[in-house]
């Protein structure tokens, strides 16, 4: 797919912003943030789509990393989080792979560089559409066994995915995994007036509107709001390390599927449960 059919046929600008031709925010410039990173990975890699076919839309696409595929031992598949790409997988493939075993990064549906489609506004089947893109990734890839880590939202999505095809996953491994325990009735119950009133308020936004709304402004907000996110990858990236801003606006910059809009609504009930919970104490 070359760089042209690539941004028609995926890419999608958000608001006005991505209309004027001074704006920061673009396809290339998100392909020019993620080739920056991975100027950093040493092993043999390449990157390309993979074509999934009707998944939530007609014509799913995942954008792939794959690191030392001509390796022998069980590979290893990586599964970003929240507001994230494969490009935040920069200096961590080289370790895994060890120049022993191969590794596979994806951008997921709603992601990076992949397909943003119209997922369901059932929370139950928006998680059926994930698992059934990354099993069906997998058949296209042709990997009948792995080791599988995800990584926050992405561990989630891991452990989902274990528990329907658990023939297919050789070990599971959570980094610092996205869910929530067994949902306390008790404290939903105690939720008070205003806490309701919040939630109903803000429940269509988004967590990385202020980011959007920001237009070409918004690479300030990450790496002045997110700087903790900046020095976790300074003893690989140094001085460049702020890179890592660039490329997270750039996966954040385009329009939001409806995937976002229900974290957004999960993630404002959980905290309004927490503060609740500890008032409630």
């Amino acid at each position: 797919m070359t760089e042209v059919n690539e941004a028609s046929s995926i890419y999608r600008g958000c608001s006005f912003w991505s209309w004027f031709p001074w704006s920061s925010m673009s396809w290339k410039c998100l392909q020019e943030a993620e080739r920056k990173l991975f100027a950093f990975v040493q092993s043999p890699y390449r990157t390309r789509y993979v074509n999934l076919g009707p998944v939530v839309e007609q014509e799913d696409k995942i954008w792939t990393l794959e690191v030392n595929t001509g390796k022998r031992e069980t590979p290893v598949v990586l599964l970003h989080g929240f507001g994230a790409g494969i490009g935040l997988w920069c200096m961590n493939v080289d370790k895994i792979s060890n120049n022993r075993r191969p590794v596979y990064a994806m951008d997921l549906l709603g992601f990076g560089r992949s397909s943003r489609p119209k997922f369901s506004t059932d929370p139950e089947q928006v998680e059926h559409q994930f698992v059934n893109a990354i099993e069906k990734w997998r058949s296209e890839i042709k990997l009948e066994k792995f080791i599988l880590l995800g990584h926050s939202f992405g561990g989630y999505l891991a452990t989902a995915y274990s528990l329907q095809h658990p023939e297919r996953v050789h070990h599971l491994i959570l980094a610092d995994p996205w869910g929530f325990p067994e949902e306390n009735k008790n404290i939903k119950n105690k939720i008070p007036w205003w806490a309701k009133g919040i939630f109903y308020a803000l429940r269509s936004f988004n967590p990385l509107w202020p980011v959007r709304f920001a237009g070409p402004y918004g690479q300030w907000l990450v790496t002045n709001l997110r700087s903790d996110i900046l020095k976790k990858f300074e003893p690989v990236l140094g001085e460049q390390s702020t890179v890592i801003g660039e490329y997270i606006f750039q996966c954040n910059s385009q329009r939001a599927t409806i995937i976002f809009v229900l974290e957004a609504k999960v993630l404002l009930l959980h905290w309004l449960l927490v503060l609740v919970g500890r008032n409630t104490q």
